[in-house]
Parts: structure tokens; C-alpha cells; sequence
């Protein structure tokens, strides 16, 4: 057996417990299993978790994908609303569309770096708390709407550009740093973001809609040193934004603090730059 096919455990309601043979490369067949709790993978040879793979499986808690998986397609956890974690490995390359939507359990999630092609949406995963996104690609349009418990989000500089609407709705969200990477910004990115008080860019100033701040009172921190962020573009991205430049070190200047070792620990030295922070 190498594939577990669609509607193959369809809406069995009584299936608590799986265990996928070792020889299964593709799986989509367990769609409506409200009951499932515990999925284990025997083998190292799943390689696809197919379209509505376990969307609709309530009770499933935690998941751990082996290291052979290489694509998540379109809805294959949708509303798995007690999936808590979820460990995507880096085999992952391409993760398609709305693959998260309404994991209302959902609390945190890595989007690793090998993924190439990224178009999951976690629309209304309203417990979700944590992202990093480390893949290279954009942020999809309407990413992270309704994700109300969002504070913490990780923008690694593999990110090139954010989707219209992309974290409308998230409530939670205070501060978020855009970093070197991204080139462009679209329409509305934080409407609904009541409580965004701080933009950090990191890098050249993105390409950008007249209204990419729309609907947003912040401060927004850049690097004044840079040339393309000129007066032009800090009047055009909308909202009621107060604008600081802040100066690139070129030349950082170091105090060291020392952390003894402890019987357990080894000592370590942290170096710090004292004109910014680094």
C-alpha cells in the first residue's frame, strides 16, 4: 500500500487512534474523523499530505510530520480546531493553499526555510499567538485575518513582500518588524489593528500603496541613512503614522559583559554595541 486515498476513512467517527504504514508516500483519506487523536508515522516515506487530508478532525491535538514530507496541500487541516502544535519539518517545500484555515486551537507555528512556494492562509485561527516565517516567497493576501491572539510575529529577511490585508483583524498585534528583504507592501496589511503601536523597517524602503497603513495610528522606526527612504515615501503610505529615522551603525562600539560558569553551564561573554544595541 503506498497511497491512502481520498474518502478512504471518510467521516469514520469511531477511528481514534492511526498508525501510517511504513511504505505510504501520499496520504488524503481521513477527512471528518472528528474522533481522531493520535496519528503516528511508521515510515520515512510520506511524502505528500494530500488535499483534505485531515480537515474537520476536532480532536486532534499535536502532529509531528515526518522528515520525508515535501507538500501540504490545499485544506489538508482545516478546522482542526484542537490542533495545538504542529512540526512542519524542513523536507516541507511547498505548503498550498488555505492548508490552516480555521485551526482555532492553534498557538504557534515555524514556517521553515526550504518552503518555496507558500500560500496557507490561518484565517480565524483565533488562538494563535506565535509565527516565524522563515520561507522565501511573500506573505499571501489575507494571511493572518481574524488571528486575534497574534503577538509575536518573526519576519525572517527570505520574506520579499506582504499581501493586501494580510494581518487585518489582529488585535493583539503591537509592534512588527519588516525586515531587509521585503520589496514591497500592499493595500491595507493592518486594518483592524487597534492595538499596533510600533513599524520597524530594517532595510531599504519597500515599494508600497498610498494605502498600506490605512486605518493605523503608529510609530514607525526606518533607517533615516538609507537613500530611498526619502520624504515622499513617508508621506504616501497612509494611516497616522509619526515617522522616526533612526542612524545605521558603521562602526559599532562593544562593552562586554561576562556570565561565569556554573557547575552545570559553561561561562560565555556577551558583547554589546553601545551605540545601537546590536
Amino acid at each position: 500500500m503506498e497511497t491512502i486515498g481520498t474518502g478512504a476513512f471518510y467521516n469514520c467517527e469511531s477511528l481514534e487512534e492511526f498508525e501510517v504504514p511504513a511504505p505510504v508516500v501520499s496520504i488524503t483519506g481521513f477527512s471528518g474523523c472528528k474522533n481522531l487523536k493520535r496519528v503516528t508515522f511508521l515510515g520515512a516515506n510520506l511524502e505528500t499530505i494530500g488535499s483534505y487530508a485531515f480537515a474537520n478532525c476536532a480532536a486532534l491535538k499535536d502532529l509531528e510530520l515526518p522528515a520525508s514530507v515535501i507538500t501540504i496541500d490545499a485544506y489538508a487541516f482545516k478546522a482542526c480546531s484542537s490542533l495545538e502544535t504542529l512540526v512542519i519539518p524542513e523536507s516541507v517545500t511547498t505548503i498550498n493553499r488555505r492548508v490552516f484555515e480555521e485551526c482555532t486551537g492553534l498557538k504557534t507555528i515555524v514556517i521553515p526555510e526550504n518552503v518555496t512556494t507558500f500560500l496557507g492562509r490561518f484565517t480565524d485561527c483565533t488562538s494563535l499567538e506565535s509565527v516565524s516565517l522563515n520561507y522565501r516567497g511573500e506573505i499571501p493576501g489575507y494571511c493572518f485575518v481574524g488571528c486575534k491572539a497574534l503577538k509575536n510575529v518573526h519576519i525572517s529577511d527570505n520574506i520579499t513582500g506582504i499581501g493586501a490585508y494580510s494581518f487585518e483583524n489582529c488585535t493583539a498585534l503591537e509592534t512588527i518588524s519588516i525586515s531587509r528583504g521585503v520589496e514591497s507592501l500592499s493595500v491595507g496589511m493592518f486594518i483592524g489593528c487597534t492595538n499596533l503601536r510600533e513599524i520597524h523597517f530594517e532595510g531599504e524602503a519597500p515599494s508600497f500603496y498610498s494605502d498600506s497603513f490605512s486605518g493605523v495610528t503608529a510609530t514607525a522606526y526606518y533607517p533615516g541613512e538609507l537613500h530611498s527612504w526619502t520624504d515622499e515615501v513617508l508621506q504616501n503610505y497612509g494611516g497616522n503614522i509619526t515617522w522616526v529615522g533612526y542612524s545605521v551603525c558603521t562602526e559599532h562600539e562593544y562593552s562586554a559583559v561576562v556570565t561565569n560558569p556554573t557547575c552545570t553551564e559553561g561561562g560565555y561573554t556577551t558583547y554589546t554595541c553601545s551605540i545601537c544595541g546590536e
